[in-house]
């Protein structure tokens, strides 16, 4: 049996249904709910958009005891993770609590404004453990790497402003100087 409201009928009280059972809404039956005994499910298969209308916005688990989305109207949208925030929006971009971690060779780009020649910063992966900073398409045009020993390798001259290199207490050498000696100046 079907229940049409056409012109502005109501239902006072509950409007119970067995599982699998959908309220269907829409000419072209665009929106359906309903609950399948284990799962429920808003499926919307029109050809716009399926729009949550509220000042604030909580996703959260049955119990309704920790948080999973909470969006503001004119605030943060966050996101959460066992109940902790983790991903924030903010008037300036985006807030993070806690770590950013990225697959092996993953990347974090910084575009300038004509996306030309990005920067970008990775761990060089597996097989090239280290730090790298470069220029373009991630692994390319290398200018600066971190191994795990803690070598560092620059792909162009290093320049100091008023600065020094400290060589520790030991004899380390700079090449191209010739007398080296612990604790003196080459």
């Amino acid at each position: 049996m079907a229940i049409s409201f056409l012109t502005g009928e109501s239902v006072d009280g509950n409007i119970a249904l067995p599982d699998n059972k959908k309220i269907i809404l829409g000419t072209g039956s665009d929106l359906e709910i309903y609950h399948d005994g284990s799962n429920s499910y808003i499926k919307d298969s029109g050809a716009g958009n399926l729009i949550v209308n509220a000042t604030n916005f909580v996703v959260n688990n049955s119990g309704d005891t920790q948080n999973m989305i909470i969006a503001v109207d004119g605030g943060a949208t966050t996101l959460f993770c066992a109940g902790v925030g983790r991903l924030a929006t903010t008037s300036t971009g985006v807030s993070v609590t806690g770590n950013i971690d990225l697959p092996s060779n993953g990347a974090i780009l910084f575009d300038n404004t004509s996306n030309i020649e990005q920067y970008y910063i990775r761990n060089g992966g597996s097989s090239q453990s280290s730090l790298q900073i470069g220029k373009g398409t991630p692994g390319s045009d290398i200018k600066f790497s971190l191994d795990d020993a803690g070598n560092a390798s620059f792909a162009s001259s290093v320049t100091f402003s008023n600065g020094q290199i400290n060589l520790g207490s030991g004899t380390g050498r700079i090449q191209g100087v010739d007398t080296v000696s612990a604790n003196t100046d080459a």
